[in-house]
């Protein structure tokens, strides 16, 4: 492992390679050893592992991956770079993050309720590195790492998770996939070969080819963008092209695609294909309370000053516009309702919540949430305004109530009007300029005066500076101004799409044509109809108005108080009676009912016919009513209306209505006894449950905790397991070698009591296994080595190694003590060797009979010539001792040494100087050296052949052969 700090290049924040991010928790110890087994040393990646450790845990995980990988692996120290082919791990008690290139660490936040560190990182990883950020998460409760691919989706990035069915923990990664922004889903082998071919894939590596490519096929383009549009009804056409090409890029790639022809043939005919590459292009990435500190300016100065320009009897209507999947509705209601209660000033809030996307908006109308929302929603605000449940947090009824999700494109569909506050952020940077324009004058005309426009902080109104006063720049936080006037309207909706149909014929028109076509059928029947019917409503089965035909004012009002449009409670007491009767005979019968002769005080003595019919819709449940109001000389005759009766209410219906109102007395007020009982039973059961509420919660937190120190103990676990099988392993091994080898070994602890000793030591020293842990100077060892106990006292003292030979039961032994270093080079005991040396010793011996009894003179000399050994001829024919020739060469001049000719013979063509300098045998050379002993000169026959160690080019020593020879061989030789 290294941990060397490494400089950051802060030019070029982007790296020119992919940088993984991979969360893992619970289980994902062996998802990352498959998932970097399967990973080359070269991928052209850098990849970062966060997981979930524990504070007071050494991780062995870099020794672990080590074993998988021949990457370099680094626990991460503060400022370090990140560079290729590298692995960084993040260290225990930190959280990480990535800017400019450079990971640095930082302290968890105290008090926080979950710490999401796999969160923290995606999110800084995508800002940082934008389209070059990779997500990965793999096995692990929870689901930390989901918000943080949301975020490198938003980047333009890739995410993959690991397939549930692999993974030991299926937390993490369920809750990524079904956040909808998974790329790919696949076992950790899968997931490393198809994170390879990403990195490797052409269009990832130059993008500029990619926009090469498109500009050369704008028409493939333009039929790309018509496929979307005929299969989904969305255009995407007044989207920035770059956007386009951005997400079209990766889709591309992914694909492994080399152009975008081949693109296009294969998505004309892959559904799914479309599908994906739509949801690329919707970009839906949200948070609760994206950019905190603009939400705060919000409710410091815009939220106070809506609540007090709208009078208490009207709504308070506001607009989300882009949506998504509703982070920031909710955001925005929990801060109207928490002004509301903290200025104890209400008002009755209609949030209108739209987006395009129909998936999105399912699930923001569900209000249900992962966990990690903890991180962006404030701790009171999550504790006032979420339940707790199944994993996740789910939106109060009361929040939910106020919001009305719909499907809206904003460029095509009419906007809402009498609106007080406008929020659409960040959807506006993805349009080309005519949309913007065309969306800000729809919210210019949406708006109440005063009226406000919160945008994202990347965009502006352009051209509407004039309508709008700006509160804020920083937030984008604007105000309604009144008199603009929109004159350019008109034609920003004129204007076609900056990606046009060019090339594709009819395809382009068709699905507008039918909506035009609807259109104008609508209008032909609805003004038909007028044509043919008197003044009528139509109601459903509930009796809550529908449609609306000609002119009811004279029977029709809207009551006082709440809004309702139930047909009854919008007439007067007398006429709702009639209503209420006829609709009740007219649901029994197939026929209208009509009832003739009604004369009201409110129809000023006029007669009324009101004639009611059922209506019936294939392949629908709910049955509709048609009431009618016709002046009596205006009735049709017809055979098949049913004539109740004729009608004169006061004295008709006054007897039975007392008789009936009195009989509803008694019911209204035995039911109002029974309500009143249920109300009892209810406020005892209530406060039951929020006693119960509260210890859910108690019991929920600690559940939280539990779960969170699980999630570190299984990770510690893991490694601890693994540590135990690498451990296994060394020991299997170490015995076999301890079982096997011939050598006795037996090792003491730093009291010099036994820790372990194999068979042949038992046998030498009679110190069996089970002795483990006593004092080696409790056993008798002086039979076979005196001293041995002050000789291990010494070793352990002076750390010196010893050794010594010695024999012992018709063995020669050699005997070594050595201390017992650990890991961290701390003495922690010895290691003593019995070494049996008993054949090197007997040829050694053999060796020293043969070389001290031969005829001839030996001598042994080192690589620089110096006399190492030498036998008794040579002693004798030199004359002189073998502690006289040690350390002599064949250069020191006392040799006196001569050639056949008499003359000086020089130290360097000594046949033992020529055989190390030329590196070869030298064979029969004469010469003559005064022997001291004799006092005489002696004429010398000398053979020199060098020694060399195994697979060695120069020789390590010489040995010189020589014999004594008569003077007139040495002439004869001349």
């Amino acid at each position: 492992m290294s941990t060397n700090k490494n400089t950051a290049n802060k030019e070029s924040p982007v790296s020119s390679f992919p940088v993984v991010g991979i969360g893992a928790s619970a289980g994902g110890l062996e998802a990352l050893e498959d998932f970097f087994r399967n990973m080359p040393s070269r991928p052209g990646a850098a990849f970062v592992v966060i997981q979930h450790l524990s504070p007071d845990y050494k991780s062995m995980m870099n020794e672990l991956l080590a074993r998988f990988t021949s990457m370099p692996i680094h626990l991460v120290e503060d400022g370090m770079a990140v560079e290729v082919n590298n692995v960084y791990l993040i260290p225990p008690r930190k959280n990480m993050t990535i800017y400019q290139g450079t990971l640095l660490l930082n302290d968890p936040l105290p008090g926080k309720v979950l710490n999401l560190p796999i969160d923290i990182f995606l999110r800084s990883l995508a800002k940082d590195q934008e389209k070059n950020a990779i997500a990965v998460i793999l096995s692990g409760t929870g689901s930390d790492g989901t918000l943080g691919i949301r975020a490198i989706k938003e980047a333009g990035g890739i995410s993959m998770a690991q397939d549930t069915r692999t993974a030991k923990f299926d937390g993490m990664p369920r809750s990524s996939i079904s956040s909808g922004m998974v790329d790919f889903v696949l076992s950790p082998p899968r997931l490393a070969d198809e994170l390879v071919n990403y990195c490797r894939h052409p269009l990832t590596i130059n993008s500029r080819k990619m926009e090469q490519i498109s500009n050369e096929n704008e028409t493939e383009l333009s039929k790309i963008i018509s496929i979307i549009r005929e299969t989904t009804g969305v255009d995407f056409g007044h989207y920035k092209p770059n956007t386009v090409l951005r997400r079209l890029e990766k889709r591309i790639s992914l694909n492994r695609f080399n152009s975008i022809s081949e693109y296009l043939n294969f998505l004309m005919y892959n559904e799914r294909e479309i599908k994906t590459l739509f949801n690329e292009l919707l970009i839906g990435v949200t948070r609760f309370f994206r950019d905190e500190s603009y939400f705060e300016t919000l409710s410091r100065t815009v939220i106070p000053r809506l609540f007090e320009s709208i009078p208490i009897e009207k709504d308070l209507r506001v607009w989300v516009a882009g949506c998504s999947t509703g982070e920031e509705v909710y955001s925005l209601a929990i801060l109207l309702f928490d002004h509301m209660e903290k200025s104890r000033t209400f008002r009755n809030i209609k949030i209108f919540a739209t987006d395009i996307d129909t998936e999105a908006l399912s699930f923001a109308g569900a209000g249900f949430y992962p966990e990690n929302i903890v991180s962006d929603v404030p701790l009171p605000f999550l504790e006032k305004y979420f339940t707790r449940q199944n994993g996740g947090y789910l939106i109060s009824d009361s929040i939910r109530s106020v919001i009305v999700f719909a499907r809206q494109d904003l460029i095509n569909d009419p906007p809402f009007t009498k609106i007080d506050f406008i929020t659409c952020r960040n959807l506006l940077i993805y349009l080309e300029t005519p949309a913007q324009q065309r969306v800000l004058s729809y919210f210019y005309m949406s708006l109440n005066d005063p009226g406000f426009l919160f945008l994202g902080n990347s965009e502006s109104i352009g051209n509407l500076s004039e309508g709008f006063d700006c509160l804020d720049s920083k937030a984008k936080i604007y105000q309604y101004k009144k008199g603009f006037r929109l004159s350019s309207v008109n034609e920003l909706l004129k204007r076609e799409p900056i990606i046009t149909n060019r090339g594709m014929g009819s395809l382009g028109t068709r699905s507008r044509m039918r909506q035009t076509e609807r259109e104008s059928l609508d209008n032909i029947f609805t003004e038909l109809l007028s044509g043919y019917i008197p003044p009528s409503v139509l109601v459903d089965s509930r009796y809550e108005l529908l449609h609306i035909f000609h002119n009811v004012n004279n029977y029709l009002q809207f009551p006082v108080g709440k809004a309702s449009f139930n047909i009854l409670k919008m007439m007067s007491k007398e006429m709702g009676a009639i209503v209420s009767s006829l609709l009740r005979r007219a649901d029994k019968t197939k026929n209208p009912v009509v009832m003739d002769h009604i004369t009201l005080e409110e129809l000023s003595g006029n007669s009324l016919s009101i004639s009611c019919r059922k209506l019936s819709v294939t392949n629908r449940p709910e049955n509709y009513f048609l009431i009618s109001f016709t002046e009596e000389e205006k009735l049709p005759k017809s055979d098949s209306v049913v004539v109740v009766e004729n009608f004169n209410y006061p004295n008709h219906y006054t007897d039975q209505i007392e008789e009936l109102e009195k009989e509803l007395s008694l019911k209204s007020e035995s039911l109002q006894a029974t309500v009143e009982e249920l109300e009892t039973s209810n406020e005892e059961l209530q406060s039951s449950n929020e006693e119960l509420l509260a210890s859910n919660e108690e019991l929920q937190s600690t559940n939280e905790e539990l779960q969170s120190v699980n999630e570190e103990l299984y990770t510690v676990n893991a490694e601890h397991i693994k540590k135990i099988e690498e451990l296994s392993e060394m020991t299997a091994d170490l015995e076999n070698l301890l079982k096997n080898t011939k050598i006795g070994v037996l090792f003491l602890d730093r009291d010099l009591k036994l820790r372990k000793i194999n068979s042949i030591a038992s046998e030498i020293t009679h110190i069996q296994p089970s002795d483990r842990q006593r004092y080696i100077g409790h056993f008798a060892l002086e039979q076979f080595h005196k001293g041995f106990l002050n000789l291990c006292q010494t070793v352990l003292k002076t750390l010196k190694e010893y050794e010594e030979e010695f024999y012992f039961q018709q063995k020669w032994l050699l005997l070594k003590v050595t201390p017992y270093r650990t890991n961290v080079n701390a003495v922690d005991g010895l290691i003593i060797l019995f070494i049996d040396v008993t054949t090197r010793k007997l040829a050694e011996e053999r060796r020293s009979l043969l070389f001290q009894t031969m005829n001839q003179g030996i001598v042994f000399q080192d690589e620089e010539g110096r006399i190492i050994d030498a036998n008794h001829t040579a002693i004798d024919l030199l004359g002189l001792s073998l502690d006289q020739l040690k350390g002599v060469t064949s250069m020191d001049p006392a040799w006196k040494a001569i050639k056949s000719d008499g003359s000086d013979f020089p130290g360097d063509e000594h046949p033992a100087m020529k055989a190390l300098k030329e590196n070869r045998i030298v064979k029969d050379s004469y010469m003559g050296v005064f022997n001291p002993v004799r006092n005489a000169r002696l004429w010398l026959k000398i053979q020199a052949i060098p020694l060399y160690r195994e697979n060695a080019d120069k020789p390590y020593q010489v040995y010189t052969i020589f014999e004594e020879v008569d003077e007139k061989e040495v002439k004869d030789h001349e």
